[in-house]
């Protein structure tokens, strides 16, 4: 019996001092204050009007876009600032733009060389080439005319017994010769005077498609450097500064955009009041941070898979473990409402 007094009194002390030192750290012996916590309204009952409550957020109905990047580059110059209104298409964020500029600098330059090469084969030779070409043939065919002769008069002097055997054979090496530079004569007048093989032409132009299809590629990349707007809408955030990196392979917004002209409410309904919502019915919304603020919507849409719930009251009896179904609310007053802030929404009967 002593060892439990003992143990009571102990209990007691402990007590006795977390009290005071609670006391001392709101003020001199005053009383702690409690916080005080939101919960839902009161449940529906009879003739209330209200067939199921539920707890919302505000969002745009274009919901949050994160302008990213699609490639690896360095910002240089954030173009706008939280709560500016943009239009679509305004340029956002530019990155620095050397090393795409090149490349689009550089695909020009093998776009031009391409297509000087199809021309050239396109055009064929200079006339002043021909012209040498067939200088060269007729100059070729006198030797050979002359070689001919030579050769001629040389196996007449050797039918007669007047010339050697030796003398004869090198007159005729050299009447063959002459014909050799002949031909070699008439095919460079041939290739200076034919139109490019089709298989030459062929092979021009699918390089200067190539180069364009380059250079589209580079062009684009380099238009890439500016980010631009997907709707037009109202900067809610700034996530990166200027001189940080951006990468397509660690995709991170630079800002964050949304449509503040078309609110809407995203609730959550427990699946025991599922029985009292439908699309078109009109709801009341209490904005919980601004008291006596009431709005009026309707459902908009109901969702299709249940879900655990995302939007938590302060209320500490609040079940968390409940299976809810989200439901969007169409806002009949939009107004300059903060996304995230969270209503209590009444579904009237």
């Amino acid at each position: 019996m002593k060892r439990i007094l003992l143990a009571a009194g102990f209990v007691a002390l402990c007590a006795g001092a977390i009290a005071a030192v609670q006391r001392w750290r709101n003020g001199d012996g005053e009383k702690a204050v409690v916080p005080a916590v939101e919960s839902l309204p009161v449940p529906r009952g009879p003739g209330s009007g209200v067939g199921a409550r539920a707890l919302g957020k505000v969002e745009a109905a274009s919901e949050e876009i994160g302008v990213s990047s699609d490639i690896t580059g360095r910002i240089a110059e954030i173009l706008v600032d939280e709560g500016d209104v943009v239009e679509k298409g305004a340029p956002l964020v530019r990155l620095e733009p050397f090393v795409y500029a090149s490349r689009v600098e550089a695909a020009k330059a093998a776009l031009a060389q391409a297509v000087a090469r199809k021309k050239l084969l396109e055009a064929g030779a200079r006339s002043e080439d021909i012209d040498v070409a067939r200088a060269l043939l007729e100059a070729t065919k006198a030797s050979e005319r002359l070689a001919v002769l030579a050769w001629e008069r040389t196996r007449q002097l050797i039918e007669s017994g007047i010339t050697a055997q030796h003398a004869a054979d090198e007159v005729r090496e050299e009447a063959g010769r002459a014909r050799s530079r002949v031909k070699a004569a008439e095919e460079r007048l041939k290739i200076a005077l034919h139109e490019t093989r089709k298989e030459e032409l062929d092979a021009a132009e699918a390089e200067v498609a190539q180069r364009k299809h380059e250079l589209a590629v580079a062009e684009a990349e380099l238009e890439k450097t500016v980010l631009k707007a997907p709707i037009a809408g109202t900067i809610v955030r700034k996530n990166l500064r200027m001189g940080e990196a951006v990468s397509s392979f660690q995709v991170s917004p630079v800002v964050t955009i949304a449509d503040m002209l078309d609110l809407r409410v995203r609730a959550e309904v427990d699946e025991v009041d599922m029985a009292h919502v439908r699309v078109g019915q009109p709801v009341e919304l209490e904005v919980l941070a601004l008291a006596g603020r009431v709005l009026h919507g309707k459902v908009l849409r109901l969702g299709k898979t249940m879900g655990r719930k995302k939007v938590e009251s302060n209320d500490p009896n609040e079940r968390v473990d409940s299976r809810v179904l989200e439901v969007l609310i169409d806002i009949d007053e939009p107004d300059e409402l903060p996304l995230g802030f969270r209503v209590t929404v009444s579904f009237l009967e």
